[in-house]
């Protein structure tokens, strides 16, 4: 499954009060994805992506993207199985004289419920109605 956000930042928002965004997502791995930055921003337009209070784009803590008419692939391999399943992307614009959009892309694949055998019951009990 793939989810897109495309995000448009007002000018003049700081690291301290940015924008933020939530991408819902289902249960899954995340897989990869991709973040488009276009051209325009020259530098000014920060983005960090979050799983609860984790920072999980870029890996390391403290650190952002920020960049022009550039696209980053994505590669996760990271699982989301306790809700809330949700990713938040924070942007800010230190331009002061235009707002600019940021695209992200994130490739999910979906955890599947697997149904459990119910206990002390099989396929032959069920269809001959004794114990087996």
């Amino acid at each position: 499954m793939d989810y897109l956000a495309t995000i448009d930042t007002e000018l003049n928002t700081t690291a301290d009060s940015p924008k933020s965004t939530t991408i819902k997502l289902t249960a899954g791995y995340l897989l990869g994805g991709f973040l488009y930055f276009p051209s325009g921003p020259a530098g000014k337009l920060h983005c960090v992506v979050k799983h609860g209070l984790h920072q999980i784009l870029p890996v390391n803590n403290g650190e952002n993207y920020a960049l022009d008419d550039a696209v980053v692939k994505l590669h996760f391999g990271y699982m989301i199985d306790v809700p809330p399943y949700q990713l938040e992307v924070l942007t800010w614009n230190e331009s002061v004289t235009y707002s600019h959009t940021l695209t992200i892309c994130i490739a999910l694949d979906p955890l599947v419920k697997q149904t459990r055998k119910r206990k002390g019951v099989n396929l032959l009990s069920r269809i001959f109605g004794g114990n087996s």
